[in-house]
């Protein structure tokens, strides 16, 4: 599962208050290729967070196929009708710890195995302003 936190304008447009519109996406990474999880839109103001956003899921069998999974955040700063500030998609990879899931799955430990942070700014494509936010990701072990 993954999230965006702490969202703040930086030298954005000073007539709007600060609205976005984010997508979260994640993918996973096989050697063979990436196959695309599910994509969650929300819309958030300056300084919200977004909800933890279900990122995909496989079974231990699976998952030490995956090599990697993709985390990315796209969006725009809500303007005026046809003048959204598109900025840069904010991109991630991180590495699952497959023997923390094993030994976890022993010990029949099920819930929050890692959780990461990154803090992230992005350009606005038409502007000097900026939009930076920190990205959270939780890896859970559950039961089928």
């Amino acid at each position: 599962m993954f999230r965006v936190r702490d969202i703040i304008d930086f030298l954005g447009d000073p007539f709007t208050e600060g609205e976005y519109r984010l997508t979260l996406h994640s993918l996973q990474v096989y050697d063979s290729g990436m196959v695309p999880g599910p994509a969650t839109t929300f819309e958030v103001e300056n300084g919200d967070d977004t909800a933890w956003v279900y990122a995909g899921q496989g079974s231990l069998e699976e998952m030490k196929y995956v090599k990697s999974i993709v985390l990315r955040v796209s969006g725009v700063e809500m303007d005026w009708p046809d003048a959204d500030d598109v900025f840069r998609t904010f991109e991630t990879e991180l590495t699952l710890n497959h023997s923390a899931l094993l030994a976890a799955h022993s010990a029949r430990q099920y819930g929050l195995i890692e959780e990461f942070s990154w803090f992230t700014g992005q350009e606005f494509a038409d502007s000097a302003g900026g939009i930076f936010f920190t990205v959270q990701a939780r890896v859970l072990l559950g039961v089928r």
